[in-house]
């Protein structure tokens, strides 16, 4: 199957999306969906790649910022890139390994995954057409701490050591793990991290148990880079709902632009309960996939802070 090039068109493979973005192909047309006046068409019907159609250079802009924020690259001639934009008459704008085209008669054109068949044409359709033929990226489930696990095997650091040998708080962060059903990884004490899948993509829950005084901390990453040019809204949003948080926080950093949620117990015992551990890293996945879509809206919709919020 290929993608027909009718305007300037933003083309990334489905798999990319699927491991680079929150939600995967899905999660990035919902995206899409909040940009202001977008009215882009776009195809979906390809098995391997989804094509944008855009009607102005404003629009392959924020689309490519989309996609940037989430460290997924522009093809150059130098570089072969996750992503291109293919023009009517010329084609990809950079040559792609992955990619072949071929122009059409009628000033218009068409690509295909290489290696493929081009075979019959996938002709853009509207935004909300072409996303409901997209399975939702969690097969349409809530997210659970029972079913949304990487069953991710536990890479070769501090897991051999014997629990004997480990700090009692960090141990029963472990034991925690274990008794949820959650693979480990990344055993450095007192670091440890578990990956849990919500609405929006995989994120890290990365544990840090402080033995001297008791506490014990969680920060979860998203898989979402903020550009440095809205770096200022995106804290007006947070600043605004950690004011309404009654538990944990999220936090940016002005360095790379990563977004995280933070959330902390004071054991004043040092005792932690499996069930606690739990708790933990649920309540930061629930936090970020609640206020995910009204960061999308702010950061790459244009609607102004106040009124996002007072839509909630």
């Amino acid at each position: 199957m290929s993608v027909l090039i009718t305007h300037p068109t933003v083309i990334v493979q489905k798999f990319t999306l699927e491991l680079n973005y929150p939600g995967g192909a899905g999660g990035f047309l919902d995206a899409v969906s909040v940009l202001s006046d977008f009215d882009g068409m776009v195809t979906t019907d390809d098995p391997q790649l989804v094509g944008i159609a855009t009607t102005g250079s404003w629009q392959v802009s924020a689309l490519c910022d989309l996609l940037e924020s989430h460290g997924v690259r522009r093809a150059r001639n130098d570089y072969a890139g996750d992503y291109v934009v293919a023009h009517t008459v010329t084609g990809p704008e950079a040559s792609c390994v992955w990619l072949d085209w071929r122009p059409l008669s009628d000033e218009r054109g068409i690509v295909w995954q290489r290696g493929s068949e081009a075979g019959r044409i996938a002709a853009p359709a509207a935004l909300q057409s072409a996303r409901s033929q997209l399975a939702p990226a969690n097969g349409g489930d809530e997210w659970n701490e029972e079913t949304s696990m990487l069953h991710d095997e536990p890479d070769q650091d501090d897991a051999s050591v014997p629990s004997a040998g480990r700090p009692a708080i960090f141990q029963q962060l472990l034991d925690g793990f274990a008794a949820t059903g959650w693979t480990a990884h990344n055993i450095v004490t007192p670091w440890v991290s578990v990956n849990l899948t919500g609405k929006t993509g995989v994120y890290e829950n990365r544990f840090y148990a402080a033995e001297d005084i008791n506490v014990v901390v969680c920060r979860t990453r998203m898989q979402l880079f903020i550009p440095k040019k809205q770096h200022r809204r995106a804290m007006e949003l947070i600043t605004r709902v950690n004011y309404e948080l009654i538990i944990g926080s999220f936090d940016l950093d002005l360095d790379d632009g990563m977004l995280g949620f933070r959330v902390s117990y004071d054991l004043e015992n040092g005792v932690m309960s499996p069930e606690m551990v739990a708790n933990l890293a649920c309540c930061a996945v629930s936090a970020i996939d609640r206020w995910y879509p009204p960061l999308m809206e702010v950061i790459y919709g244009g609607k102004a802070v106040a009124a996002v919020l007072a839509a909630r």
